[in-house]
């Protein structure tokens, strides 16, 4: 099968590490994450079903975990490689928190880092390849396990919020003071950068940041260092049409202020991966040249990035990644389909 290398849709690393100098991120990166296990990830992409121009589709369930290995493989390349949050710490929080648990996640973290060059920004001697490069940015990662999470059933939606109430503790021990932790899932590849340096800068300057999910969820939340997890994280309506909007009163009842950002978009049932497909060929079909992280004006508000006043302290390029990982799964399982020379579309059978 021709699975044809797009092309890239990053900015000149370059040119973006010399721009990050113009403010410093600083904080820790939580990625909350399921490990990807045959049988039992992403099976609701299996048990939704799709109608399009009459035809039911779905994804086989012995495919699913392929796709939750490569959503979160991109969540994870994103982050290492994009040059601001370069010294950002990074986290991922895996469940089942086992041992199987540990190696499951450490080889996804390994093999989707593989051959990547991480921009060493503290290297002054940028000509000097050899050593401004490292490969093995999967050592940049934490892999904490959440705490009584011992089974792949495990990670409920009702021991969510003491999970990232831990996770926060387990995030905040040794880091600077003041810094602030942004938590992200793995059901979002397309990770808006700017706003993730946004959210840890207002982190650190007390603010909460949220960007909101399309299903009534969020995809993202930053929070200060003084929060007590405790409280922001009890009571909120996981997997809730309300989540974001139980979690944003849960922090404003506690004194958090809170800024929004874009919105983000989970995957979570079929048609949501459909419209991840149909978004990434559009990305590749114009050459990168469609706008997905905000840069142009919109007539939504939801798609404009967060336009606080204190937002301008952060003049950064947009990183945005072409989602190789899950570029090359959708292709893989027949969702995506060449449709001549540069030109790809989403498939009409999804059977197989």
């Amino acid at each position: 099968m021709d699975t044809e290398t797009p092309p890239t849709t990053t900015t000149d690393a370059q040119t973006q590490a010399t721009n990050s100098h113009s403010h410093k991120v600083e904080g820790t990166i939580v990625v909350v994450a399921k490990c990807p296990i045959a049988g039992s990830s992403k099976t609701r992409l299996s048990s939704s079903s799709y109608n399009a121009i009459t035809k039911e589709r779905r994804i086989p369930l012995h495919v699913c975990h392929l796709v939750a290995k490569a959503l979160l493989g991109d969540v994870v390349q994103q982050l290492t490689v994009c040059p601001y949050l370069r010294n950002v710490r990074k986290m991922i929080v895996y469940a089942p928190g086992t041992k199987d648990g540990e190696e499951i996640m450490l080889k996804l973290v390994k093999e989707c880092l593989a051959g990547e060059d991480v921009v060493d920004e503290n290297n002054e001697n940028d000509d000097d390849d050899e050593n401004n490069c490292d490969n093995r940015g999967w050592k940049d990662w934490m892999l904490v396990p959440m705490e009584k999470s011992t089974t792949k059933e495990e990670m409920l939606s009702s021991d969510l919020g003491e999970g990232l109430a831990d996770a926060l503790d387990c995030a905040r021990s040794g880091m600077g003071s003041g810094c602030g932790v942004v938590f992200l899932g793995m059901d979002s590849p397309e990770i808006p950068t700017r706003e993730v340096a946004r959210a840890l800068y207002h982190a650190k300057n007390g603010c909460a940041f949220l960007c909101p999910a399309d299903d009534g969820g969020y995809g993202m939340l930053g929070v200060p260092h003084r929060v007590d997890g405790k409280k922001v994280f009890r009571g909120v309506r996981w997997s809730s049409e309300l989540t974001a909007v139980s979690q944003i009163k849960a922090l404003t009842d506690n004194g958090i202020k809170i800024i929004l950002g874009r919105i983000m978009y989970d995957i979570d049932v079929f048609k949501d991966l459909v419209k991840l497909a149909e978004r990434l060929c559009d990305l590749r079909n114009n050459s990168g040249k469609v706008d997905c992280c905000g840069d142009n004006e919109s007539d939504d508000v939801l798609n404009i990035e967060s336009r606080s006043p204190l937002t301008c302290e952060i003049n950064l390029q947009e990183f945005r990644s072409s989602c190789s990982n899950t570029w090359d799964c959708l292709i893989k399982i027949g969702l995506i389909k060449k449709d001549g020379p540069g030109i790809f579309v989403i498939s009409d059978d999804n059977s197989s």
